[in-house]
């Protein structure tokens, strides 16, 4: 009867440590835990008979959302006529499960499952039959890497043989309990930085007074800092400090295009004024030209939805311009400073076509992968910033790519 659960087991093991290979092992947690089962038929009840989950991992998608394996092995025993029937159940499967509050150290939680469950009947003949999994437990860290889990859950079968009984139309179910303990190789999944500082010691800061004497001690002046508030204060400032980073990276984004934006309408002005001056030149050309202006103003000015119009306008009359592809391209910086990314990423795939050998080539590139990843393919955008870095060693936005590559790489 075990053959099957081990080989299935071993299946597990191997394709877990697969995952190792990929490059998340920083996401992954293995542990073992003991488990009891107890039978709810719809003729019998059964009693509570332990077991054991001798190999559980766990993958931690997000900080609050994780999956299981459900690996163990248990018995089952029901009072059957004069005597006991007594089976042994092994069961492989899966859960999904999501914390509540991920940067608490005590974690309440709740999962769905589904999986298989093989057992031996009273003929001694081996079956296998379906469960479906609804429950929930909590987890409390000991450390950074050890975490303690209880968990219970009520499991309902596809089988009706588990009482001795095969007749009624019910199905039987069973109710799951069990603790365990897992490791987790990357950290505490949602610490963030907090847990680096859970244990550092509180300095004492002496302030000295204008004549260089000692005035007073913090530690006396201010009531004592456990660690844990200490670990939470250290936290945030640096969540703080990535919100600065962050923002500082968004206002030099912000500066390149504006100084884009002031080279370009300096140039565009120079024209204008040299096609004026110029009787023998088309006067519509002149026209589209100031066309184009008042669109750039209407940008700069933040009436994004009269700019893309504009823009929309001079790329339909006029799509084989020689500028083309800077239309194109402040389209689709209008549609992004709107909000709406999808329009922008069809916009800077055009432009980026007819800009290929621009000046504004590696701005328009940057912006496409900026637009894609707000757009939610977040897997094209990096490999769209990659591919940035790798023609463009020394581009003018070659830190800000690596810091935008960075946060994507990490989210």
């Amino acid at each position: 009867m075990m053959r099957i659960p081990f080989a299935l087991l071993g299946a597990a093991i191997f394709g877990f440590s697969s995952l190792f290979a990929g490059g998340i092992k920083s996401k992954l947690g293995v542990g073992f835990g003991v488990n009891s089962q107890k039978l709810y038929g719809d003729t019998r009840t059964g009693t509570f008979e332990t077991g054991v989950a001798p190999l559980n991992f766990r993958y931690n998608y997000k900080p609050n959302l994780f999956f299981d394996s459900d690996l163990a092995y248990s018995q089952s025993n029901v009072a059957f006529g004069a005597g006991t029937l007594s089976m042994g159940m092994a069961n492989i499967g899966a859960k999904l499960g999501y914390r509540l509050f991920s940067e608490k150290r005590l974690n309440p939680l709740l999962y769905v499952g589904f999986g298989a469950l093989y057992f031996q009947t009273p003929g001694g003949r081996g079956a296998w039959d379906g469960y479906g999994a609804v429950g929930g437990g909590a987890e409390f860290f000991v450390s950074r890497h050890f975490g303690l889990n209880v968990a219970g859950d009520y499991r309902y079968t596809t089988n009706d043989g588990f009482d001795g009984l095969n007749a009624n139309p019910g199905k039987d179910a069973f109710l799951n309990v069990g603790a365990g303990i897992i490791y987790y190789f990357g950290g505490k999944p949602g610490a963030g930085d907090f847990d680096d500082y859970a244990d550092a010691p509180v300095e004492e800061v002496n302030l000295t007074d204008t004549d260089g004497q000692s005035s007073m001690n913090t530690a006396t002046q201010i009531s004592t800092v456990t660690s844990e508030e200490y670990a939470m204060m250290s936290f945030k400032k640096n969540q703080l400090l990535d919100s600065i980073r962050k923002r500082d990276r968004d206002i030099r984004l912000l500066q390149g295009k504006l100084a884009s934006l002031d080279r370009h309408a300096v140039a565009l002005m120079n024209k204008i004024q040299t096609g004026s001056q110029n009787s023998d030149r088309a006067t519509g050309q002149t026209s589209q030209l100031v066309y184009y202006k008042n669109a750039l103003v209407l940008f700069q000015a933040g009436y994004y939805d009269n700019a893309a119009t504009s823009f929309h306008t001079l790329v339909n009359d006029n799509p084989r311009d020689p500028l083309a592809g800077s239309w194109w391209y402040w389209l689709g910086e209008s549609y992004y400073s709107l909000g709406d990314f999808v329009a922008a990423v069809a916009a800077f795939e055009k432009a980026g076509m007819l800009n290929m050998h621009t000046a504004k080539a590696e701005m328009t590139c940057l912006m496409l992968g900026l637009s894609r990843w707000k757009a939610g393919n977040r897997s094209v955008a990096r490999t769209d910033l990659e591919k940035l870095l790798a023609e463009n060693p020394t581009g003018e936005f070659v830190g800000l790519t690596r810091d935008y590559l960075d946060d994507m790489r990490l989210n």
